[in-house]
């Protein structure tokens, strides 16, 4: 298996509440594996979006997305591990994203392998490009 293991600061920069979650949920992940924390966080995901508003959802996701990059920070990240690979390559740290990029050999495939074996990943596949196009277009507005 190859462990990578690094910390940007991250953590330390989020507000201390998501530090409190992510404290909780490592104590609670640090002996499980990848599969078993990647279906526990897309439920995760899944339950905070069903119980807010269509509006709120985005909010949700970026404190999901806050909480995963926390966790990749303070958990061994396992390089072949499809399941944490794909959270690599969605969290906010561009450092975990490259590494990611460069471990995975075929997207497209660990894609639809994720797809197979977790269907819910396909909603949360849709909320992160959801995301993805709201912040890309928040980010133009910007920058006019």
């Amino acid at each position: 298996m190859a462990v990578e293991i690094s910390s940007h600061g991250f953590y330390q920069a989020l507000p201390e509440h998501l530090r409190g979650i992510i404290d909780m949920m490592t104590r609670h992940f640090l002996p499980e594996t990848w599969p078993v924390r990647f279906l526990a966080l897309i439920s995760m995901l899944e339950e905070m979006t069903e119980q807010v508003e269509q509006a709120d959802r985005l909010d949700i996701v970026n404190n999901w997305l806050a909480i995963v990059s926390g966790l990749l920070e303070r958990l061994p990240r396992d390089m072949t591990s499809p399941e944490c690979l794909t959270l690599m390559r969605h969290c906010v740290l561009e450092p975990f994203r490259q590494s990611a990029t460069r471990h995975s050999r075929d997207v497209s495939q660990q894609d639809e392998l994720l797809r197979s074996k977790y269907p819910q990943w396909v909603a949360v596949e849709e909320l992160l490009e959801e995301y993805e196009a709201l912040a890309a277009q928040k980010l133009r507005l910007t920058r006019h």
